[in-house]
């Protein structure tokens, strides 16, 4: 089946998946009359007045930035300044992450009495290309543009 329901579950869009062996046991109902009572079936009552069916060409392929996601009539449009929190918050995970291996790295070196000032300046590389990356998240005008927007030096993973 290539639609899919979606609706707004508090402030998140839920995409249902009609199910293939469900859809087979209720072969009587054409696909909408079937995309119908999957709503009435699996959406709260509460959330049924947002729920919309829609070709899954309308499902973006990208789930970087899934959670911020929004219905807009039948289509799903990306909200901006909600996926520059997202990437904002990954970069600053992933920099946490970084920056905790290299202290750990810097305890261990100076321990073994080895020199630490490549790892210092690799700290403040970090944290440079951290305060620059920032106006160019503010600045990004598209999720395409958004999701190249990096620091330099820090993983992606």
């Amino acid at each position: 089946m290539d639609k899919r329901i979606i609706f707004d579950n508090n402030g998140t869009l839920t995409v249902l998946i009609p199910s293939d062996n469900y859809r087979k046991r209720c072969n009587d109902l054409n696909d909408s009359e079937f995309c119908q009572h999957l709503i009435k079936k699996d959406i709260p009552a509460t959330m049924r007045a947002s729920a919309a069916v829609v070709d899954i060409s309308a499902i973006p392929n990208d789930r970087t930035f899934r959670d911020a996601w929004k219905k807009n009539g039948s289509k799903i449009r990306i909200d901006l300044p909600e996926a520059r929190l997202i990437h904002q918050d990954k970069i600053d995970r992933i920099k946490d992450r970084e920056m905790k291996r290299i202290a750990e790295n810097i305890v261990i070196q100076q321990a073994l009495g080895n020199d630490i000032t490549a790892l210092q300046d690799k700290i403040q590389d970090i944290q440079t290309a951290i305060d620059n990356v920032g106006p160019n998240i503010n600045a990004a005008g598209t999720p395409a543009v958004l999701k190249a927007v990096w620091p330099v030096g820090l993983p992606k993973e």
